[in-house]
């Protein structure tokens, strides 16, 4: 990564950029795919799945949409979107948060990554 930062400060100088400025911007900039491929590789190898693979058949799945964790979810036919279960909060008064559950609907392209979910024991 330090080599693709000198290589684009080198490249955001007014002066034209020499060959071998661009060099090693192509080198910088191999190797930071090169990193970029390995984190998806990772990413997926720890269960994650790329969206476009995710069904659409009534299988549920875990899905990240952005939330701070997976979202259980299940593509909805009719209307085209994922419906999601989400965990909603409110302070009580009188002491502790009450919880509970609730549906909500992401679009498509809001799922960037999802998994199946993980098998019940004797289920």
């Amino acid at each position: 990564m330090a080599r693709l930062c000198r290589a684009v400060s080198k490249r955001m100088m007014p002066d034209e950029p020499t060959p071998e400025d661009r060099m090693e911007l192509r080198e910088a900039y191999d190797a930071a795919t090169a990193l970029l491929e390995h984190a998806l590789i990772t990413d997926c190898a720890a269960g994650w799945l790329l969206p476009e693979d995710a069904p659409k058949d009534g299988t549920p799945i875990l899905g990240d949409f952005g939330w701070p964790w997976a979202n259980y979810a299940v593509w909805d036919t009719y209307d085209e979107q994922w419906c999601i279960a989400t965990v909603q909060a409110s302070p009580m008064a009188d002491g502790p948060n009450n919880y509970w559950l609730e549906c909500d609907t992401e679009k498509r392209a809001s799922l960037k990554r999802w998994m199946h979910p993980p098998s019940l024991p004797n289920a």
